[in-house]
């Protein structure tokens, strides 16, 4: 997996025209999202934008096409609760890019549609479903970190975090995990690639699969996630092939990147913050409440909402049409929520944060999430000894749509 985030160049930058409500001094290009990279911290990026950026402000480089970007956590909470008017749909143009009139689903739905789907899945994802799993999240947790504990080091990302969630996800999805690196490759292109047709190629590429995969399993469904999705009915009705091919190309986003991503973040603190990597090695009930904390203090993740119908927030006139940012990232460090938001604390008193969403869209997968975290969590500090960054290693990041290293070496004594 080494080397496995290999940028390619980026396609020519499109003109962005700013709509003539925008007050010019509210425009300012935001310093996270698509394209950018970094070699530092990523989330001091993020206390800057709070730190120099005016609460709203219009960001000709959100996305592809601008839209507004709301830092504080109060007003994206409003915009989160607010679907009459921040609509759901469309929040990355991938069915358009590739042709389709497909939406994922359920992220990409409003009222009332958005409750049927979440009423058809929910008993897949209950907690009692996820606790189901603990035994084999703990097993290939403990899998992939046995290939590497006597070595001394790992690349952290490429040898774990992607690998270890992703694994969880084929077998939840029925897909053949000996294809993995060829649809993680897929993702990383539609998330990450600058250029809009090869990211429209690789959306045509996962849509063909799951098309196949759907029409393969009409006679025998099977007994995962896909199969569950196949058969279920709410009031009699079942999902449609398109809804279907929504549903997995929605779970196929999720499930193949926002663990790994957080992972890295984790991961990475610990090795930098050996004190705080000894409490928890030291004092494992801890980690839930750890996790919480983690969670809130590396948000990665930025989608947008559409405004349907004209609305005012924070005293900001948004039209109809624009597009406006919600980032769990700049909504978990808050530092009008959160005292020191830059600081990881056990027992933080305010614990909310956005980062699996929240209201209606709150994360279907958050109970499966956070067993893949302290599964890691726990197995690594079991099974190995203190571990660090590897001397002399420059850790270079993804700043865009789901924030992440893109390689971790760590190194520990043997």
């Amino acid at each position: 997996m080494e080397g496995f985030y290999t940028m390619t160049e980026p396609a020519p930058a499109i003109a962005v025209v700013v709509p003539p409500h925008v007050p010019p001094e509210l425009v300012k290009d935001l310093t996270i999202g698509r394209g950018l990279m970094t070699e530092r911290l990523p989330h001091e990026i993020v206390d800057e934008i709070h730190r120099d950026f005016p609460p709203v402000f219009y960001a000709p480089n959100l996305m592809n096409g601008g839209g507004w970007v709301f830092r504080r956590s109060e007003d994206q909470l409003a915009i989160w609760m607010d679907p009459e008017h921040f609509s759901s749909q469309q929040i990355q143009p991938f069915a358009e890019l590739a042709g389709g009139n497909w939406t994922m689903i359920p992220v990409e739905q409003d009222p009332p549609d958005h409750g049927f789907y979440r009423r058809l899945l929910m008993p897949f994802f209950v907690p009692k479903a996820a606790a189901d799993l603990d035994d084999k999240i703990m097993e290939y947790a403990r899998s992939q970190i046995i290939k590497f504990q006597h070595k001394g080091k790992c690349e952290f990302m490429g040898e774990f975090s992607l690998i270890f969630p992703s694994l969880i996800f084929l077998e939840l999805m029925g897909m053949p995990v000996e294809r993995f690196e060829e649809f993680v490759e897929w993702e990383n292109i539609m998330l990450r690639d600058d250029n809009m047709d090869r990211v429209a190629s690789a959306v045509g590429t996962v849509v063909d699969y799951f098309e196949q995969e759907i029409d393969a399993r009409r006679e025998f469904p099977g007994d995962d996630l896909l199969g569950f999705a196949m058969t279920a009915e709410v009031d009699g009705r079942k999902m449609t092939k398109n809804e279907l091919v929504g549903l997995s190309f929605n779970l196929f986003l999720a499930g193949l990147d926002t663990v790994s991503a957080h992972l890295g973040h984790i991961f990475r603190h610990l090795a930098e913050n050996p004190d705080q990597q000894e409490e928890l090695r030291n004092n494992p009930e801890l980690i839930e409440q750890a996790i919480t904390e983690f969670m809130r203090a590396f948000g990665a993740v930025t989608i947008t909402r559409t405004c349907v119908k004209d609305a005012v927030v924070a005293g900001i006139e948004i039209k109809k049409g624009d597009k406006v940012a919600v980032s769990t990232a700049l909504a978990s460090r808050d530092p009008e929520v959160y005292d020191s938001p830059s600081e990881i604390i056990w027992d933080r008193p305010t614990s909310r944060s956005l980062s699996f969403g929240t209201g209606i869209h709150v994360c279907l997968g958050m109970h499966i999430a956070r067993r893949e975290i302290r599964a890691a969590l726990k197995l690594f500090l079991e099974l190995l000894p203190p571990f660090r960054i590897e001397s002399g290693a420059t850790i270079e990041s993804d700043l865009g749509t789901v924030m992440m290293p893109f390689t971790l070496p760590l190194e520990w004594d043997v």
